[in-house]
């Protein structure tokens, strides 16, 4: 062990090989299959039958950001494009400061009273159905909308091993009653960890890297 105050050797950052994990799955194990809305994302560039996604690993990427590396110990399973989306690359600002707080809100609730669940910030968002998928492509379309984006999104289906839980996203974007509150992000994020569901959930499928790409269910269009 090293001395008083020496910093704990970082771990590695790499990922099992594709090439490995493929043939790990052909093995005869059992996948686990969801639906998955892609945005093109320079991280995963585009997808195709047999590709498999993981967590952001390339060290070229990870210099960008300062306290990356270090920042293992808080995140042993490694960011994901989101992740790494939420804690280093967004900028608070007056208009879109409440996304990057929640999920950090989010995150700390889970690492103090569930951590056993998948991180959001180390995860791929998915459906466990077809019909839970075409309920985001209505919120993608809404939300998208209101941001003029014309980005193409294409449903695939995905494959993964491991366990995968769902939760109701409708926890991540309660109105604020007076004003924006730490105290009422804390209880949804409870409540959401909690496995709670509104009137009508919104579920999101919190699969763990890696995950395979299986097939394009649904073309890529500007929605």
């Amino acid at each position: 062990m090293g001395g008083a105050g020496t910093p704990p050797p970082i771990p590695s950052f790499h990922p099992l090989p594709a090439r490995d994990i493929i043939k790990k799955w052909k093995g005869g194990d059992l996948l686990n299959k969801a639906y998955y809305w892609y945005r093109p994302h320079p991280y995963f560039g585009e997808l195709y039958p047999g590709k498999v996604l993981n967590v952001v690993s390339a060290p070229d990427v990870l210099r960008k950001y300062p306290f990356a590396f270090q920042s293992k110990q808080f995140f042993p399973d490694g960011f994901s494009p989101h992740g790494l989306s939420m804690l280093y690359e967004r900028k608070f600002t007056n208009s879109d400061f409440k996304e990057p707080v929640t999920e950090l809100v989010f995150e700390l609730v889970r690492k103090l009273y569930f951590p056993d669940a998948t991180s959001r910030l180390s995860c791929l968002y998915a459906s466990e159905t077809l019909e839970q998928a075409e309920r985001w492509k209505n919120v993608f379309q809404e939300h998208l909308g209101e941001k003029g984006n014309q980005t193409a999104v294409s449903l695939w289906e995905i494959e993964f091993e491991g366990t995968a839980k769902a939760y109701d996203a409708h926890f991540l974007n309660v109105p604020p009653e007076n004003g924006f509150s730490f105290m009422q992000e804390m209880e949804c994020a409870y409540n959401y960890w909690r496995g709670v569901r509104t009137y009508n959930p919104l579920l999101e499928l919190l699969v763990p890297y890696p995950v395979i790409v299986s097939r394009l269910v649904e073309n890529g269009k500007p929605i």
